[in-house]
C-alpha cells in the first residue's frame, strides 16, 4: 500500500511540475528609451520616449508582462492659429501608459506582440484645424488605447517598433531600443 501510494504521489509531481526552459528564465525586466512620431498635426515633432516592462515567460515562445511608458512630445506653436498668452513657439507635452502585454516570439530573437490599457496625456493633445496645424488642447483624462508591436532580442539587447493608439488625436508611432536584466541567455 506505501509503494502505490508513493508511485501516485511520483506521478501527482511529474504532472504537475513544470520544466524547465535551458535557455530562458521565467522573470525580466525590459528597460528601454527612444524617439516617438507624433501622427497628428504639420506641428508636431518627435520626442524622446522611456520605458519599464517587467515580464514573465509562460513558455519559450509566450510572455505577458506590464509596460509603463512616457513618451515626450513637442508641438510647434503657430502664433497665427494658436492662442497663447505670451512668446512661445514650442509646447512640450507627454503622455504616460500603463499597459498589460504579451509577446510572442516566433524564432529564437524575433517577436510581435501588443499591449491594452490606458494613455494619459498631460497638459496638451493634437487636434488638427482646417490648415492642418497644431492645436493646443487641455486634456488629463485617462483613454483606453492598445498597441501592436514587432521586435527582436540578440543577447540581453532589445529594439522594437510599436504604433500606440492614445485616443485623442495622441497617437505616436515608437521607435524603443534598450536592454533587459534577467531572462535568461539568449
Amino acid at each position: 500500500m506505501k509503494k502505490l501510494l508513493l508511485i501516485i504521489a511520483l506521478i501527482g509531481l511529474a504532472l504537475i511540475a513544470r520544466g524547465q526552459s535551458t535557455t530562458y528564465r521565467s522573470f525580466k525586466v525590459n528597460l528601454t528609451t527612444g524617439f516617438d512620431q507624433p501622427v497628428y498635426g504639420k506641428g508636431t515633432s518627435s520626442g524622446l520616449i522611456g520605458a519599464i516592462e517587467p515580464q514573465y515567460r509562460l513558455s519559450d515562445r509566450f510572455s505577458l508582462g506590464f509596460r509603463i511608458e512616457e513618451a515626450d512630445l513637442t508641438f510647434n506653436i503657430d502664433p497665427e492659429n494658436t492662442f497663447i498668452f505670451g512668446t512661445v513657439d514650442k509646447l512640450h507635452g507627454k503622455v504616460t501608459s500603463y499597459c498589460a502585454t504579451g509577446e510572442y516570439y516566433f524564432s529564437k530573437r524575433a517577436f510581435i506582440g501588443g499591449g491594452l490599457g490606458f494613455f494619459k496625456p498631460s497638459l496638451i493633445n493634437t487636434n488638427t484645424d482646417p490648415n492642418r496645424n497644431a492645436v493646443v488642447v487641455y486634456n488629463n483624462s485617462n483613454k483606453f488605447g492598445f498597441f501592436p508591436e514587432i521586435g527582436f532580442e540578440a543577447g540581453h539587447f532589445r529594439m522594437s517598433v510599436d504604433y500606440n493608439v492614445a485616443g485623442n488625436n495622441s497617437d505616436y508611432l515608437a521607435f524603443n531600443i534598450g536592454f533587459f536584466i534577467g531572462g535568461g541567455k539568449r
